[in-house]
């Protein structure tokens, strides 16, 4: 039996990422309608190692959920699953429900655990691309999944609907890789792609005589910028690139490419 004062309890640690895990509702209410199509699988991320953790501080794949629909929706017997042989494979305990404009985060760690202030599946996401949805009661009738495979993911990114704000925007099945995740909230827009990393003319290394440093991106209209007293380059701060770099000395480079509408590229230091 689950514990109801545990579900009921909100995480209070916030994690050291700022985010917090919404309340895992109670179904007490006589209004609570059945699980039904207004539910989404509104986000995931299938290569977690930096973001969300659990409340034992630990990294773990996860999935939100949303209830787009006026009701609280009672999802007990409803299923998570990443296997289209096994619609039951890991079913909502009793008395969770969800409520209207409400996301919930259910963590994919494999660990299967149902019965304390968060939920864990008892299957992880595999990075790759596999399918995943979100089934009936009836172990029959698909609520809400990705096709039969979503494509391969990247550490940290997160994949879902792309709506500023679920309640307004009605484009929901607009599916993309998010400019950021957001466990829990309502998701940011969709990424028009990935800036390419910033390759630099020199290896890092000993060098013997000043010479010129170029910088360059693949991704058109990216706008590369640098640092070199150590900070991380954003797209306001450091130094714009626009001519080579002249190295004279011990020199630290960190590097990174911006470009309205992607994600950044990663973030390249070179010691010279």
């Amino acid at each position: 039996m689950v514990d109801k004062a545990k579900l009921a309890r909100r995480h209070s640690r916030m994690m050291n990422s700022g985010w917090a895990l919404p309340v895992i509702a109670l179904a007490f209410s006589s209004i609570t309608s059945v699980c039904h199509a207004d539910l989404w699988i509104s986000e995931f991320v299938a290569e977690n190692g930096e973001g969300l953790q659990d409340r034992n501080e630990l990294y773990h794949d996860w999935i939100e959920l949303y209830n787009d629909g006026p009701d609280r929706v009672d999802l007990s017997g409803c299923s998570l699953t990443d296997d289209q042989e096994n619609f039951k494979q890991w079913v909502f305990p009793e008395d969770v429900s969800l409520g209207s404009g409400e996301f919930l985060v259910v963590f994919a760690s494999g660990l299967n655990d149902l019965d304390g202030s968060e939920l864990h599946t008892n299957f992880q996401l595999k990075a790759s691309g596999e399918y995943l949805g979100l089934i009936a009661p009836d172990g029959k009738t698909v609520i809400h999944d990705y096709g039969n495979e979503f494509p391969e993911q990247l550490p940290n990114v997160s994949y879902g609907l792309a709506f500023a704000d679920p309640r307004k925007d009605t484009n929901r099945k607009a599916v993309s890789f998010l400019k950021a995740p957001t466990p829990g909230d309502a998701n940011t827009i969709g990424l028009q792609g990935f800036v390419k990393p910033v390759y630099l003319s020199e290896k890092h290394g000993y060098k013997t005589e000043p010479f010129q440093l170029t910088m360059e991106t693949s991704t058109p209209e990216a706008v590369i910028r640098y640092t070199l007293d150590g900070s991380e380059p954003d797209p306001i701060g450091g130094i714009e690139y626009i001519e080579p770099l002249t190295v004279s000395g011990t020199t630290v480079v960190r590097v990174c490419a911006f470009r309205d509408g992607y994600r950044s590229s990663r973030v390249s230091t070179q010691t010279f």
